[in-house]
């Protein structure tokens, strides 16, 4: 899956044609103006800012950065998750996880995303038990680095190394610090279509919490403008994959639609439909992304 990323990463690179950016890509194919003496005390005008970029609501995330001296507050009003693996069912839902984006310079944003909070009930039927929680989740620290291609040209790249700090309580997590680092593209298509991939790698605490296992995660993404450029859909193949003592898959069919209500805020709504045993079943949400 790595390398079919990489070819398809370097054919589009060749093929992309300069069309006018989706709501789903900020990038701008006119040259664009030298931003490089704004930073975090020093904001980009107003008149200087990229097309609205949420990094929400796709698993995956793309290249572009928060401008610099901005903010972007994005989060899931209500999320809901449910997995029935036959013997074990679990449902869960989470209300309010949000990720704040800090632009620090032109090309570089600091991350700082929680979990929120999280009610979950595993029931097994062949204990004829449910287990209920209610409490908080992780913290993850991340920061964004784009490449090229954040304010001008078809294509824009970006590295995003992250840290996950447990935070969470009543046993709905591990208590390990683990940590990753990804790889997205995006790229502008002709006739309103957007190309989103990523590649990355993450490090997890293994489940007899003797070490850490390898996850590697691919995503490719399609996104297409509907009607008017404020509203758009995706659809996007999400992929993980586990390497330890055995070997795990969870593979994502995601699609959802965004509506730019302003210049500044944008509503979302979607779902995660899970394609393996790994996955959960299906994951649906509704969220929120405003920029100041």
């Amino acid at each position: 899956m790595g390398r079919f990323l990489l070819l398809s990463l370097l054919l589009f690179s060749a093929a992309v044609t300069p069309a006018g950016a989706g709501s789903l890509d900020s990038s701008s194919v006119s040259a664009s103006p030298e931003k490089s003496q704004y930073n975090l005390f020093n904001p980009t005008p107003v008149a200087l800012l990229r097309r609205f970029s949420a990094d929400r609501p796709s698993q995956s995330t793309g290249p572009y950065t928060v401008d610099a001296g901005h903010v972007y507050f994005e989060t899931t009003a209500l999320g809901y998750l449910h997995d029935d693996q036959g013997a074990v069912e679990v449902r869960a839902w989470n209300a309010l996880p949000f990720n704040l984006r800090l632009g620090l310079t032109s090309n570089l944003e600091a991350d700082f995303a929680f979990d929120g909070y999280l009610h979950q009930e595993t029931r097994d039927r062949a204990a004829g038990a449910t287990d209920r929680r209610d409490g908080v989740g992780d913290f993850i620290f991340q920061l964004k680095i784009n490449l090229f291609g954040n304010d001008s040209g078809p294509v824009s790249f970006g590295l995003i190394p992250f840290v996950k700090f447990p935070t969470n309580t009543n046993g709905l997590g591990n208590d390990s610090v683990e940590g990753g680092l990804s790889v997205p593209f995006q790229a502008s298509l002709s006739a309103g279509f957007t190309l989103g991939l990523q590649s990355g790698v993450n490090f997890v605490r293994n489940a007899a919490d003797t070490g850490y296992d390898p996850a590697f995660v691919n995503a490719v993404l399609l996104g297409h403008t509907l009607f008017t450029d404020k509203l758009s859909s995706y659809a996007e193949f999400y992929s993980v994959v586990t390497r330890g003592n055995a070997t795990t898959h969870a593979a994502f069919f995601d699609t959802g639609l965004v509506y730019q209500i302003a210049p500044n805020v944008a509503l979302d709504l979607g779902c995660n439909f899970g394609l393996t045993r790994a996955a959960p079943d299906f994951q649906p949400f509704t969220g929120l992304s405003i920029r100041f």
